[in-house]
């Protein structure tokens, strides 16, 4: 069964008669759902911004997402148009500005996304926010 969820707007219609459900995710940005895979679409230009190839899509910002293959997840780059944190993390959280948590079988790290990188290796425990810049 087709489903498709375009926040009311009958004009967008036409872009989604080819995927099996639609979801919106933000002006023009919708999540896409084919033949068991995900990806995101942007109807500004009509082009998908993030490949239909994993088994999930979340939208962290206009320009990273988190995807999933598996159980496993890391961050796609709408931008660099590639995985800037490979899919071998258990879990992946928002933690502040540009910067989010990452877990590795029990250990947590901090990925940055102004340098698209880990800035803290996955070894150590949990780490929480405390103040505006100490962790």
């Amino acid at each position: 069964m087709r489903s498709i969820y375009v926040n009311g707007d009958e004009a967008l219609m036409h872009y989604f008669m080819e995927y099996d459900h639609v979801y919106f995710l933000a002006d023009n940005i919708y999540r896409v759902h084919k033949d068991e895979k995900y990806g995101v679409l942007c109807t500004k230009n009509g082009l998908l911004i993030v490949p239909i190839k994993f088994d999930e899509v979340y939208r962290l910002d206009d320009n990273l997402y988190k995807v999933h293959e598996g159980n496993l997840c890391g961050i796609y780059s709408v931008e660099s148009d590639s995985i800037v944190l490979p899919i071998k993390y258990d879990s992946i959280y928002f933690l502040a500005d540009k910067l989010y948590r990452v877990y590795r079988d029990g250990s947590c790290a901090i990925f940055s996304k102004e340098t698209n990188s880990l800035f803290i290796p996955v070894k150590h425990s949990p780490i929480q926010r405390l103040t505006e810049t100490l962790y």
